[in-house]
């Protein structure tokens, strides 16, 4: 938060979001079943946005921690937690209450996964990777929803693999609750 502080004082304004999130997160790796699978998560992070609230260019630095909120059970090998950093540039067009925004960004993610059981030669354990995202979002007075894409790249594992991302899509939907604190 400190390093997104910083980032953004130079803007004349800027909104700080903290949030908390819940959903489902699905898992996959090609040749390796037993590392495919979806289960619940719930994250925790912040935004930091600057740009006038409702019109025009909106430039948003985000952190984020998740992890899995159910038992691991038999898939020992999905990814049980990770951290995000990102940034997003979005162009919001309002009218009446509601208003529309394209966004674009790039990210840098981890994503911890239990050993592999002995096929650390073959398999990756920990993941690292940057990636892009594109989209389409709405939002009205206090509700939002976001459809979009995010595709890795530059990947890299604790065990020297460089396994190829795909692309991934994206559906967000919440409440505001609380009003935005500005600085």
């Amino acid at each position: 938060c400190v390093l997104v502080t910083l980032v953004l004082v130079g803007c004349k304004e800027f909104r700080t979001e903290p949030y908390i999130e819940t959903g489902m997160i699905a898992f996959s790796e090609k040749e390796h079943k037993s590392a495919t699978s979806h289960k619940s998560m719930i994250g925790l992070g912040v935004n930091s946005t600057s740009g006038k609230s409702g019109k025009g260019f909106q430039k948003k630095l985000g952190a984020e921690y998740w992890a899995i909120a159910e038992p691991v059970d038999e898939d020992t090998e999905v990814a049980h937690n990770g951290m995000a950093f990102s940034g997003r540039l979005s162009y919001e067009f309002p009218h009446n209450n509601t208003t529309i925004y394209p966004f674009a960004g790039l990210g840098a993610e981890y994503w911890a996964r239990n050993s592999t059981r002995g096929e650390v030669d073959r398999f990756w354990g920990d993941l690292y990777f940057a990636n892009v995202s594109f989209g389409l979002g709405v939002k009205h007075k206090n509700l939002y929803g976001e459809v979009g894409g995010r595709l890795p790249f530059l990947t890299g594992t604790d065990s020297g693999q460089t396994p190829k991302g795909e692309i991934g899509l994206e559906l967000k939907a919440g409440v505001k609750v609380n009003k935005n604190l500005n600085f």
